[in-house]
């Protein structure tokens, strides 16, 4: 038998993951922005690991840092997106949040923590931040949020 043709997604549309594969079939990995760049900064390993294995199975590229030093470092204008850790082992999120935005205002970030105030949501959004997500987060709906904040790089013309 032949197999079954899968009309792709309207764009636009947030992909389901497979729950035996945790990765979107050959059709809906083309409609997603296949080659757009995100920085992981966290220094958990653990937490490194799992969102790269996810958003490279998603279609994205990954490069990881484990400090806000490293993160600085490594943010240039390939970088389309930042996933950034609230708590660092040598500075805090909110500097490093600060510094991208001053290297290149609107770059998109979103923060992570598990320790969120109300003052540290409202510094991080006056400050730049996309969203901020607590930590432990659900993927699918980590995968939506980076969806969401990078519609330019969708259109990205050195990609």
């Amino acid at each position: 038998m032949p197999p079954k043709s899968r009309k792709p997604p309207a764009p636009g549309t947030v992909l389901a993951f497979s729950a035996i594969s945790g990765a979107p079939s050959s059709g809906e990995r083309r409609s997603i922005v296949s080659r757009a760049c995100i920085l992981v900064v966290d220094d958990e390993k653990l937490i490194r690991w799992s969102l790269k294995e996810r958003l490279e199975a998603a279609g994205y590229r990954v490069i990881e840092a484990e400090s806000g030093g490293q993160a600085l470092e490594l943010f240039d204008t390939e970088v389309d997106l930042v996933l950034l850790d609230l708590r660092l082992p040598d500075v805090d999120g909110l500097s490093v949040l600060k510094r991208t935005q001053s290297l290149r205002p609107g770059a998109p970030v979103i923060l992570m923590t598990a320790y969120g105030t109300p003052e540290t949501l409202r510094e991080a959004l006056a400050s730049g931040a996309r969203r901020v997500v607590s930590k432990p987060f659900n993927f699918d709906e980590m995968l939506r949020v980076i969806t969401d904040a990078l519609p330019s790089a969708a259109s990205h013309p050195n990609r």
